[in-house]
């Protein structure tokens, strides 16, 4: 089905499923989502409903029967439909329970489209109730702010000559505080100098790639018309930044991705890029509870979160 409506940003569709009980039966719909996918790759797609099926053995308890052929054909057409399963809150992993037996057959997938539109969605768990399947609660948002995100270290970062040498001396500076305190008020200080080095240094890696394309390109159209040893000087220059932009780059996806490449030093893909879509809506971190309440707005999460790291008074330098 196609939804669309004026208060969102785009279209985007939704599968609703009611899976077949045996693995031949299934394999009917499975067909039929395979060629929705290849079709219909341009908007977000939602997939949900009781699949009959689970993706892992943990996913059931309580029985020793053989499944592993039908959670192999469900994982290949997680993977050929390009769908991920974003988690759950809630209680309980199981979504249905007969007696002893207790299995997750009712899950939600969305495809990497889906994060571009929806950058804040979840999944929970509902009691049962007059039912031996739990009811799932999807919730999707466009989300008007940026979520809170804890820091991280870039190995691009030590790519840039000055880069040691800059951290070293902020490391180096006394604090006047003792032992774990000091080390505390080090780590502050070489988290903001980084965040500052970043942006003022650093900079934008996707613009930096693209200005070391122009001024290669530049520089070749030089060459070619007056082929000086200065112009060669400078076209290898030009040359040398546009292959540092390019590692960088390839640094900052093969991080992000947080997955081995295939083929050491490949150029990085959509794979890539999709990966660190379907980390961020797993990660996000929707509701925490501080002092018995229960906070879910972003910006109280990243105050209550701060406030847990403030320990004393923050000299700076």
């Amino acid at each position: 089905m196609e939804f669309s409506t004026s208060i969102l940003p785009s279209k985007f569709y939704a599968s609703l499923v009611y899976a077949k009980s045996t693995r031949v039966e299934r394999r009917g719909l499975w067909d039929d989502l395979r060629f929705f996918a290849s079709t219909y790759t341009s908007l977000p797609w939602l997939v949900g409903g009781d699949f009959n099926c689970f993706l892992h053995s943990d996913e059931r308890v309580g029985s020793n029967s053989n499944r592993v052929l039908d959670m192999e054909e469900f994982n290949q057409l997680v993977s050929d439909c390009g769908l991920v399963d974003i988690g759950f809150e809630g209680p309980h992993m199981h979504t249905w329970v007969r007696n002893n037996l207790r299995e997750r057959l009712d899950r939600i997938f969305l495809n990497n489209r889906w994060a571009d539109v929806f950058a804040i969605s979840s999944v929970k768990h509902l009691p049962r109730i007059h039912s031996d399947h739990a009811p799932i609660l999807f919730k999707a948002a466009v989300s008007g702010s940026k979520p809170a995100s804890a820091f991280r270290y870039f190995k691009m970062w030590a790519r840039y000559p000055t880069f040691i040498s800059n951290i070293a001396k902020v490391w180096s500076a006394p604090t006047g505080f003792p032992s774990l305190v000091n080390l505390h008020h080090k780590l502050i200080r070489v988290k903001q100098r980084l965040k500052w080095w970043n942006k003022h240094m650093f900079g934008d890696i996707f613009s930096n790639l693209k200005n070391a394309g122009a001024k290669v390109a530049s520089a070749e159209s030089n060459f070619d018309f007056n082929p000086s040893p200065e112009h060669r000087a400078l076209l290898h220059q030009a040359i040398a930044e546009l292959v540092l932009a390019t590692k960088i780059e390839e640094d900052y996806w093969h991080q992000k991705s947080a997955c081995k490449w295939i083929v050491e030093g490949g150029r990085n893909t959509h794979y890539f890029h999709n990966l660190v879509k379907q980390k961020r809506l797993k990660a996000r971190i929707h509701s925490i509870t501080d002092n018995g309440v229960t906070l879910t707005s972003d910006s109280d999460i990243q105050q209550s979160w701060e406030a847990t790291l403030d320990i004393g008074p923050y000299r700076p330098l």
